[in-house]
């Protein structure tokens, strides 16, 4: 588990992450919400979202797991959701974090952040030349 944190070091919300592979596990790669931030009555509930992914665990006496480029930009996409439920400022459930958005505008705001892979794949073609 992690916890999400504010530049006050208060914490804002917390994620599960569960990266690889299993006999049995669902395929594909997804995120949800365990629990959404709510106040009422004097209480504050912060949010918990899990990220779940099939990536290829590490080799027996390997510390390393390498991703594919399509892997890399689906952990930045289900991780722009984590972050969108997470990060949210808005105190009312039924329309804080994931709940608040239809699903298509959700995966937009999401795949702004796999923006950062893309720049990642200029640099590899282009490198700079100082």
């Amino acid at each position: 588990i992690y916890q999400a944190s504010n530049d006050r070091d208060e914490v804002v919300g917390y994620f599960y992450v569960d990266l690889f592979s299993r006999p049995g596990k669902r395929p594909g790669a997804w995120m949800d919400d365990a629990i959404s931030r709510w106040r009422g009555g004097g209480h504050d509930q912060l949010p918990v979202a899990y990220l779940v992914c099939n990536f290829p665990e590490p080799g027996v006496g390997e510390i390393d797991s390498f991703l594919s480029h399509d892997e890399v930009q689906t952990f930045f996409h289900e991780m722009g959701h984590v972050l969108h439920h997470v990060l949210t400022k808005v105190d009312v459930m039924g329309v804080s974090g994931i709940n608040g958005v239809s699903g298509m505008l959700s995966s937009f705001r999401a795949s702004s952040w796999r923006i950062f892979v893309g720049i990642g794949e200029l640099y590899r073609r282009f490198p700079v030349i100082r």
